[in-house]
């Protein structure tokens, strides 16, 4: 009696299992696209998702600076305000707006705030460091130098 009741039910699941299903298909997903454009916004997700943008951003200031002072051949031994003066007179002698000792005292603001601030001002540093990058490393020319 028991070995016809399991049959019964592993027919009954057996049936239900290859039955068409009902409703409309399911949409297929879109394909990933490929792409720098698509590859950063993905970052930006995951990042804004994590919620340490603060401090993501920090780091990125901080680490454009140092790859700055690296390509510009800083002096070894400076570091911290005196390196940022060294920049901010290699900065002026070049003719750069933006001063990068203020981009780390913006940058050093935002992390240590307690509220999270709207990314569009997370953006507008990042942004800001990437340009006073550009300019210092460029110079004047505006012409960007072959890496």
């Amino acid at each position: 009696m028991v070995a016809t009741a399991q049959g019964l039910i592993a027919v009954a699941l057996l049936m239900w299992a290859t039955m068409a299903r009902f409703g409309a298909p399911q949409p297929v997903p879109p394909p990933l696209s490929a792409g720098r454009g698509r590859l950063l916004e993905n970052m930006a997700k995951l990042i804004e998702a994590g919620g340490h943008q603060q401090m993501m951003v920090r780091r990125y200031v901080q680490e454009t600076v140092r790859d700055v002072a690296s390509q510009l051949h800083a002096p070894r031994g400076p570091a911290g305000e005196a390196l940022l003066a060294w920049l901010r007179r290699v900065g002026t002698a070049r003719g750069v707006e933006i001063d990068c000792a203020a981009l780390m005292q913006r940058a050093d603001k935002l992390a240590s705030a307690r509220r999270r601030d709207p990314s569009s001002s997370l953006v507008r540093l990042a942004r800001d460091a990437q340009r006073w990058k550009g300019s210092i490393l460029d110079g004047r020319s505006k012409h960007p130098r072959n890496h």
